[in-house]
């Protein structure tokens, strides 16, 4: 084998390992929607794979644009095991801690949601409650490569 044959062999092989450990662990997917009178955010993986994502620590803040935004609601698990799946806004069981999570008006918020696994990286999701009480999702944290740090943490 030739040497720039060796060599460009070598520089592939980096850039995948380094695209591989990149994308080694998975991001934390964030879906909400209206179902009749509830809010529900729903947890997944960004990669589309069919598991829970291990959500352990969930918040939501009102969007304050570059003032920052206003704490509205924070979950977490009290056994460090997941939310599950699915979330009705509000809803309180024995098994997790609820932080407010008053009714929420009309307006622009970011929900983020960190993971028991430490390889599942924080998940983000920004929407919208239109003046009917539609839901608009706008962006995800799976949208984009960049780091994302949740913006709240329960009891800390």
């Amino acid at each position: 084998m030739s040497g720039v044959r060796l060599e460009c062999l070598v520089i592939v092989t980096l850039i995948s390992m380094s695209c591989a450990l990149r994308h080694e662990g998975d991001g934390v997917r964030i879906e909400v929607a209206r179902d009749k009178t509830d809010l529900v955010f729903s947890f997944g993986l960004c990669s589309g794979k069919d598991k829970d994502a291990q959500v352990t620590r969930f918040g939501i803040v009102r969007d304050g644009g570059e003032s920052g935004g206003r704490d509205v609601c924070g979950v977490i698990s009290l056994n460090e095991k997941s939310l599950g799946r699915v979330w009705r806004y509000g809803e309180r069981r024995g098994d997790v801690a609820v932080h407010k999570c008053d009714p929420l008006p009309v307006g622009n918020y970011i929900a983020s949601a960190t993971a028991l696994n430490e390889r599942n990286k924080p998940g983000m999701r920004t929407f919208t409650i239109g003046d009917d009480g539609s839901i608009s999702q706008r962006s995800s944290s799976c949208q984009s490569r960049r780091t994302f740090e949740p913006l709240w943490h329960v009891g800390e």
